[in-house]
């Protein structure tokens, strides 16, 4: 999408009930048009991508990344990406216990 990506790092897997979550803290420069176009390419993926926390602004004066403003670059997008799969049968994680009935409330 001709960004230029600052920041890929992906944190560590968190396990859910039958799925786990990847998520990815991203920062990428461009202009407003590449930053939709690379939305559009994660919702095109074969594997549910969702995207958290979306913070757009200009690039700062000073940043080391002044000269890409002139060249249509001057916006810093920096978000939480996070993509899932279904956990294997080993490795699910435990279903809580419930209450037993007629307990206390």
């Amino acid at each position: 999408s001709g960004l230029e990506f600052e920041l890929f790092k992906p944190q560590a897997e968190i396990k859910k009930d039958f799925y786990a979550e990847l998520p990815i803290d991203i920062r990428v420069v461009g202009d407003y048009a590449k930053f939709g176009a690379f939305v559009s390419g994660l919702a095109a993926l074969p594997r549910i991508v969702t995207i958290h926390n979306v913070r757009i602004k200009e690039l700062a004066p000073g940043s080391g990344q002044a000269g890409k403003k002139k060249e249509g670059m001057g916006l810093v997008m920096e978000t939480l990406v996070k993509t899932y799969r279904y956990l294997e049968e080993g490795e699910q994680v435990p279903a809580k216990p419930t209450p037993a009935a007629g307990g206390k409330r």
